[in-house]
């Protein structure tokens, strides 16, 4: 495979209050596995919710396979179901692991408005030819950027400014809502070639 090179970047939005954050980045080099979740700031622990996303991309996101077309494209339907399943699965596991809040406002909170996400995940794999493959999963609006020739060759999945609002798709916690939540999944796949440069954002563009 081909050498990867990763750095992850945070600045808190309010520099006077960097425990109230809400965001979280885990990558692996080793396994060309890399992930942001942005916390939904009106939800409740949201900042644990992303973070248990990005590690368990790390650690147990289903391998992908060379996209059918190789120089990228749509993710094939069953492909789609795969990931589809395994962001349920992650839902299943919150509910059964997660620790309880511990007196009534905190289960409130959580019934009100519970743990919710926006995503971003990106995995590459040896390919065809030189370079490698790469597959991408996004909800909301977390952003993956390929760079080529010092031009933005890709934007996914929004690729505009005003794509972005006040009220993006969120991988949510909430029980009643988690299939149409897993409904709002973006995938896609591409090539990379060395010299190239990713880069996630999980955040609105201003």
């Amino acid at each position: 495979m081909a050498r990867l090179i990763a750095q992850a970047y945070s600045f808190p939005k309010d520099p006077t209050a960097p425990q109230e954050w809400e965001d979280a980045a885990a990558y692996s080099v080793r396994s060309g596995r890399f992930a942001v979740a942005d916390g939904a700031t009106e939800s409740y622990r949201s900042g644990e919710w992303a973070e248990l996303l990005v590690r368990a991309y790390i650690a147990s996101f289903p391998p992908s396979v060379t996209p059918a077309f190789p120089e990228g494209g749509a993710v094939e339907p069953g492909r789609q179901q795969v990931i589809r399943k395994w962001f349920g699965d992650q839902v299943r596991r919150w509910h059964e692991h997660a620790a309880e809040a511990t007196n009534w406002w905190g289960r409130d909170a959580e019934k009100a408005k519970p743990p919710s996400a926006t995503f971003a995940g990106l995995q590459f794999t040896a390919g065809p030819g030189a370079g490698l493959s790469w597959e991408a999963c996004a909800f909301g609006d977390c952003c993956l950027f390929q760079i080529r020739g010092r031009r933005i060759k890709l934007s996914f999945p929004l690729s505009a400014q005003d794509q972005f609002n006040k009220s993006p798709d969120l991988i949510t916690t909430a029980p009643g809502r988690v299939e149409g939540s897993l409904a709002t999944l973006r995938t896609w796949t591409g090539r990379a070639f060395p010299g190239e440069t990713a880069g996630g954002v999980p955040q609105e563009l201003r």
